[in-house]
């Protein structure tokens, strides 16, 4: 396939996972009792709304360049955790809703391949078929890609709320602190891993199981 044509069908595709990834963000935490996401118009599927330009940016070329491994971000949904009638329990249902949403996307473009409706390996002419398989393997790539990513213990990713809301109260609060007060530090763990291709080092394992997992064909 040309760079152009999946630069084409990749870009809706990014578009819709990161929108669910958000949406299921935000819903999650107006059904724990936090309606701060409605208020500032982020309980949408409105893929504008939720766009951050560098996080979408780095996914787009993550997905045409990455050879596979894709990682990247959205703009982070507010939330009020005093508004939740559990803090650590909304904190940790609501923070994990968008990784296991995209999860669920990626196993049911994985069910398309497995039944065989979508070939995974197409040799037809047919353009309409190519590009439905580009389009659903790139959304599946996604998809995985976000929800790893995420899942990272650092703030401000989700995996640092879900790390916040399994640790025991007392713990909880430490590291709430913790985060506050290196919260201008952190985002330069990234930096540095991206530059040292750390990054694709660590999520590339976690990222093979679960194509394999939902594909059933290893990457390796």
């Amino acid at each position: 396939m040309g760079l152009v044509l999946k630069l084409f069908v990749a870009l809706p595709g990014i578009l819709l996972a990161l929108t669910i990834h958000e949406f299921s963000h935000a819903y999650s935490a107006y059904l724990m009792g936090d309606p701060t996401a409605k208020y500032e118009g982020r309980l949408t599927l409105n893929p504008v709304k939720h766009i951050d330009p560098i996080g979408g940016l780095l996914l787009l070329l993550t997905t045409l360049f990455g050879g596979g491994m894709t990682f990247g971000w959205a703009k982070p949904v507010p939330i009020n955790p005093y508004n939740f009638r559990n803090a650590q329990d909304g904190t940790l249902i609501t923070s994990l809703a968008g990784p296991v949403s995209n999860l669920i996307a990626a196993a049911l473009c994985g069910l398309l391949f497995r039944l065989g409706i979508i070939p995974l390996h197409p040799t037809e002419e047919n353009l309409f078929i190519q590009i439905l398989y580009l389009f659903v393997f790139i959304f599946l790539q996604v998809n995985i890609g976000l929800a790893i990513f995420n899942l990272i213990p650092i703030p401000p990713l989700d995996g640092s709320k879900v790390l916040y809301g399994l640790l025991p109260t007392e713990l909880a609060y430490k590291y709430s602190v913790f985060e506050r007060k290196y919260a201008f530090f952190l985002p330069l763990i990234f930096v540095i891993l991206i530059a040292s291709n750390m990054l694709n080092f660590i999520l590339f394992p976690f990222y093979s199981f679960f194509f394999k997992l939902f594909t059933g064909i290893p990457l390796f």
